[in-house]
């Protein structure tokens, strides 16, 4: 829990560096793992804002990542907010779309 909030995205991003680069991916890809993770227990726990807040940052970092976006929807769609859950999925394919030529391989 403490490393995903100490991750706050890629440092340095200045300095166009080889080994730097390795190693900002390094870090970014320990963090969206812990924080798939993480959200996963706390979806189970039933703790959803943290969850939310942890997915939505997640996605701020990740935006193309599915996993990430079918929990932030199942996250909304628990809490309730259906026409919310719906927005990120309209953007989420959108944005995919655009990005990857594919559409995207969502849970819902």
């Amino acid at each position: 829990m403490q490393m995903t909030r100490l991750y706050t995205g890629d440092f340095l991003v200045d300095n166009p560096d080889y080994e730097l680069d390795l190693t900002r991916g390094h870090y970014k890809s320990i963090f969206i793992e812990a924080s798939l993770a993480l959200a996963q227990i706390y979806i189970k726990k039933g703790a959803l804002k943290e969850a939310e807040e942890l997915l939505e940052k997640h996605m701020a970092l990740d935006p193309f990542d599915e996993k990430g976006c079918n929990l932030l929807v199942e996250v909304y769609k628990r809490k309730g907010e259906k026409a919310r859950a719906d927005s990120v999925v309209r953007q989420f394919k959108k944005r995919f779309k655009a990005e990857m030529e594919v559409m995207p391989d969502l849970d819902f």
